[in-house]
């Protein structure tokens, strides 16, 4: 175990190397520079810009400034200061952050939970009108842009049925109301964003465990089970489906890069104060820091949850720990 983590923590790290510098220099292809976007250079002359990208280490060549970030990153953890929040960076991402942990946390527990009975329900009646019913609307929910469906929840849920508020986080003067009414009013902001995450990645859940349960419940140990008497319940539950899980596990860590990029964008839509709403501020102000600095928070969340994925694998698969050991 201690030689696996040693060659997954190395094979991170010269992954993370390899995506931050491949962010650092595409960050410099982008047209516009940050001095010039920023919003009080309308009032500032050609040079006065000149002295602001100075002062930002703008006019300096790109390979001295990216070794000089990297250094600054590796050594201090400073990813600079970031030009539209006045603010170092790193302290913007910190605010953020939590809050786009808390929506995720929310999104894979529904899409989890409904992934879970979805997939039994579809694989008990597998070739049935039922199966055939819930795989359609299951694709057909899985086609829809995520942008587009959560505009339509806002449209129903509450411009049409009044419901659940629209979007961000919390309602006017809620910090003024006691702290189990402010938790009930985050709680009602949540559930749209985290449901309509929660439903595009519940549906691709539920077809993978419905094709692992088929699979299973073809094998020869199930046969033998169905002629000793079990019932058809205690079958599903107890022998197929701890079988058909192992593979759901290894698709959590794959499903972390699909459920990051879909909640930067409905953080976007429902105006959800996170990290999706920070990168998306940081690229259109050009805020170099700010994005390479999300960027690199984003590989980071998405390494880890491929070895939390792996080491969950070998605990929950004994026959992993075999194939991997010498």
């Amino acid at each position: 175990m201690a030689r696996f983590l040693a060659r997954r923590i190395a094979s991170a790290f010269v992954l993370l190397l390899i995506v931050l510098s491949v962010a650092f220099f595409f960050t410099r292809l982008l047209p516009g520079s940050p001095a010039a976007r920023s919003s009080m250079t309308s009032r500032l002359t050609p040079e006065q810009i000149e002295i602001l990208r100075s002062s930002y280490g703008l006019d300096r060549p790109a390979v001295e400034q990216y070794f000089t970030w990297l250094g600054n990153i590796f050594f201090r953890w400073d990813w600079g200061p970031s030009f539209s929040y006045r603010q170092p960076a790193a302290q913007v991402l910190r605010q953020a952050l939590p809050n786009t942990l808390l929506l995720g946390l929310a999104t894979l527990i529904i899409q989890y939970a409904l992934g879970l009975v979805l997939g039994v329900l579809t694989a008990h009646t597998a070739g049935g009108r039922v199966d055939n019913v819930l795989r359609g609307l299951s694709l057909s929910v899985f086609s829809i842009p995520s942008f587009w469906l959560a505009t339509l929840a806002i449209f129903l849920f509450h411009e049409r049925w009044h419901l659940l508020p629209a979007g961000g986080m919390a309602s006017p003067g809620s910090t003024q109301v006691p702290l189990g009414e402010r938790w009930l009013d985050l709680f009602h902001h949540l559930i749209l964003p985290a449901s309509v995450l929660g439903l595009l990645g519940g549906v691709m859940i539920a077809q993978y465990l419905r094709n692992n349960l088929v699979e299973v419940l073809d094998q020869d140990f199930i046969r033998t089970a169905r002629s000793l008497g079990f019932s058809k319940k205690r079958i599903l539950w107890h022998h197929a489906l701890r079988n058909a899980l192992s593979p759901l596990v290894q698709l959590l860590g794959l499903s972390l890069p699909t459920l990051l990029n879909g909640v930067l964008v409905i953080e976007v839509v429902f105006g959800w104060p996170g990290v999706g709403q920070v990168l998306f501020s940081a690229c259109s102000a050009r805020d170099y820091p700010l994005i390479l600095a999300t960027t690199a928070y984003g590989a980071i969340l998405v390494i880890v949850g491929s070895l939390l994925s792996d080491l969950l694998q070998r605990f929950v698969d004994p026959r992993v720990r075999l194939e991997a050991s010498p």
